[in-house]
């Protein structure tokens, strides 16, 4: 059997599911990671804004660091990707 494609406009905010020979639409679920902002202080005197990922980098090695300077978010923020 020779095959086919087939073009379909997808709603925004949804994605194309696939059962065997069904199609259909299902909602986009946003995906987010947790990140916690701080200042780092640079070798000519300035601020750069820097922040560690949740599961990633651990928070207490960062504090820890020689250029730390201090945390900007106590609670870890929800950032969508």
């Amino acid at each position: 059997m020779p095959k086919q494609t087939i073009e379909i406009d997808v709603p925004e905010g949804y994605e194309i599911g696939d059962t065997h020979s069904l199609i259909y639409f299902k909602k986009k679920e946003p995906e987010f990671i947790e990140i916690r902002a701080y200042l780092v202080k640079t070798d000519h005197d300035g601020l750069v804004y820097c922040s560690v990922q949740k599961g990633w980098d651990i928070p207490e090695l960062v504090a820890k660091q020689e250029s730390f300077v201090k945390w900007l978010d106590q609670d870890w923020r929800k950032v969508e990707i």
